[in-house]
């Protein structure tokens, strides 16, 4: 693998920051929908109380876990390949010196 630059770390990190913001909002929303349900008393509070509890433990710290002890390259790699981020997003140079991880995220989902 290619060494990476300074300004290409600084962007890996914000861009990492973006891709957890993103990918905590996916599924929040599901977990939302959820909330709706309970609203509409289409399941009760011991259920929900039991999808947010699950959400905490679950989802919730293993996004934590991804995003804090994943180097800033593997997490990039992880949001583009289950695209939290866009290529677009993403400068071809950096993008080419992360693209065996891409793959190896593409190749094994790991969620």
């Amino acid at each position: 693998m290619r060494e990476i630059s300074k300004a290409h770390r600084k962007l890996l990190r914000k861009l990492s920051q973006i891709a957890y913001d993103r990918e905590m909002t996916h599924h929040l929303k599901e977990l939302d929908q959820k909330f709706k349900k309970w609203q509409k008393k289409k399941i009760s509070s011991y259920e929900l109380n039991e999808l947010i509890h699950n959400f905490h433990n679950g989802t919730s710290k293993n996004l934590y876990c991804i995003y804090n002890y994943l180097d800033a390259d593997g997490v990039v790699a992880r949001a583009l390949a289950f695209g939290f981020l866009s290529e677009k997003e993403v400068p071809g140079e950096l993008r080419s010196v992360i693209q065996g991880m891409i793959s190896f995220y593409k190749e094994h989902d790991m969620d």
